[in-house]
């Protein structure tokens, strides 16, 4: 399992919706405490398999390479972030602006990972701003030769 979850290389996590998913499965096989040759419970393994089935099915992905284009006149972020018993995730969006009229929105970074079980969930929207306050300030920096004009949370 950490072999195929390892195996999706994806650095900006655009793909955390999808990979999410076998974090999860992989974390209660975690939380069983199995040996490592021990048999995956065979609900488990059905959930493990729809999930890489449904891998093989899926469209190919493309992502524009570029984001900034020459004839946009300025930029706004837009950052989410939520948290819930089994997850937290934040995201980092560019909204195009030609004008006052917005043209193009593009997904920059994003982060999910597992939430910890004994959590509550306030704590865990904590954790979720923090994961956001970090993608923005990396992406401030990263850009900040760009006419970024906004910044919205």
């Amino acid at each position: 399992m950490i072999s195929t979850i390892n195996s999706i290389y994806d650095l900006l996590e655009w793909g955390s919706p999808v990979t999410i998913t076998a974090k999860l499965l992989f974390s209660e096989v975690c939380l069983l405490k199995l040996h490592w040759d021990t048999e995956v419970p065979a609900e488990i393994q059905r959930e493990w398999k729809s999930w890489t089935d449904s891998l093989q099915k899926a469209p190919t992905l493309t992502v524009p390479r570029c984001v900034f284009k020459h004839n946009r006149t300025h930029f706004e972020i837009h950052g989410f972030a939520d948290a819930s018993k089994v997850a937290v995730c934040a995201a980092l969006y560019i909204v195009s602006y030609q004008d006052s009229t917005p043209v193009d929105q593009n997904v920059l970074p994003a982060k999910s990972r597992v939430a910890l079980r004994e959590m509550s969930i306030p704590r865990l929207e904590l954790v979720a701003a923090h994961a956001l306050a970090k993608l923005e300030n990396n992406v401030s920096q990263a850009l900040a030769s760009f006419p970024i004009t906004a910044y919205h949370n």
